[in-house]
């Protein structure tokens, strides 16, 4: 995480100028770290998205993949990660991360991470590192996921498995999202449905969709939705 933090930050100050990173822990008994340079910042719409797999501004050289895998790293280890630049001026990456006092303590004096039931998942979305990303932080949840990277794919799933929820990426090249949700639920009309989506208007629930939510997603978010939904059925 904090290679690939300072590595943006070097290619965001092609003139030079300063990188530095900073420590302390906060009175809710949270490690904070700050990698802050002064380089040329950021628009609010690139802001708005550097976590979605897949975005970058560095044209062909890009892969777009370095902070979208941090951004997953950090909520792995139940962490969050927050943005703040001025165009011109430089950028600074918080880190926030649960204060271990004694990483040797015994089992039965953690606190439970578990809190839902385990329910069977199914993820779908064309992109491999964001199915896997989302797929992981299920499973930190205790979720069985099952991965499908299209909607043909899923309805064969669908066909031949059980689900209790179905996660779908709205912008898909060979079906999209919606498309996907309202040929499932014109076979089951129960299954609970999320859309997944990097556009800030991607529109609200509908009659095949439960939830919508918008990409960079937190794990916190997904327990929530899961919750929720879970309730609801």
């Amino acid at each position: 995480v904090f290679v690939n933090l300072i590595l943006n930050a070097v290619q965001a100050m092609p003139r030079g100028g300063d990188i530095r990173i900073t420590s302390s822990v906060s009175q809710e008994g949270l490690v904070c770290v700050d990698v802050r340079d002064t380089g040329t910042g950021m628009t609010d719409r690139v802001r708005s998205r550097i976590f979605e797999p897949l975005f970058t501004t560095k044209g062909k050289m890009g892969t777009g993949m370095g902070l979208s895998v941090c951004y997953g790293t950090v909520q792995e280890h139940n962490g969050d990660i927050e943005v703040k630049t001025d165009l011109g001026f430089g950028t600074t990456f918080s880190l926030t991360f649960p204060a271990v006092e004694n990483a040797a303590a015994d089992a039965d004096d953690l606190p439970e991470e578990r809190t839902l039931s385990s329910v069977r998942i199914l993820v779908v979305d064309d992109e491999p590192m964001v199915r896997s990303v989302l797929t992981r932080l299920l499973q930190l949840s205790g979720h069985s996921v099952e991965q499908a990277g299209s909607g043909p794919e899923a309805l064969s799933k669908l066909a031949d498995q059980s689900f209790d929820i179905v996660f779908t990426d709205q912008g898909m090249p060979e079906m999209n999202g919606r498309h996907l949700a309202g040929l499932i639920r014109a076979d089951n009309a129960q299954i609970p449905i999320v859309l997944l989506t990097g556009d800030t208007e991607a529109g609200t629930p509908d009659a095949d969709i439960n939830l919508v939510l918008s990409k960079p997603f937190k794990r916190h978010e997904l327990d929530s939705s899961i919750g929720k939904l879970l309730n609801e059925s």
